[in-house]
């Protein structure tokens, strides 16, 4: 977290995670699952990129507070 490409990385790590929550999690918990229109293909795609974001948070450290603070 000492430069801005590792600040970056941190906040699209964070936004992409946010963003398979909000676009997965919550339509399938607010609609009939016979309505879902997501694809066989589109599930795996999912799979992949959630599979993706684990690696990443496995590989993620703490940062001391005094770094993370602006």
């Amino acid at each position: 977290m000492s430069t801005d490409t590792e600040r970056s990385r941190q906040s699209g790590l964070a936004n992409s995670l946010r963003g398979v929550f909000g676009s997965l999690r919550n339509p399938s918990a607010h609609e009939p699952k016979i309505k879902s229109k997501m694809t066989e293909q589109d599930a795996v795609d999912e799979l992949c990129h959630m599979s993706y974001l684990h690696r990443r948070i496995d590989d993620c450290h703490e940062v001391p507070a005094a770094l993370t603070a602006n």
